[in-house]
């Protein structure tokens, strides 16, 4: 069963500690969405991975993840 996971990041989050599960999660055929202050926000991880928001937070409720 597919499940739906939100990742709440802003700038400076730990590369490995986003990343990492988001893969794992993904590939066990989760959808993980990336929501920060903007949709389509570039974030820096701490050691410079780029990742990309595709939500904004005021763009969620629980519902969206249901």
């Amino acid at each position: 069963m597919t499940k739906k996971i939100a990742a709440i990041v802003t700038d400076l989050v730990e590369d490995v500690e986003l990343s990492s599960p988001k893969e794992a999660l993904e590939k066990d055929g989760n959808e993980v969405t990336i929501i920060s202050f903007e949709a389509n926000q570039e974030i820096t991880g701490k050691k410079g991975t780029k990742f990309k928001s595709d939500k904004g937070i005021d763009a969620v409720s629980y519902t969206h993840l249901r």
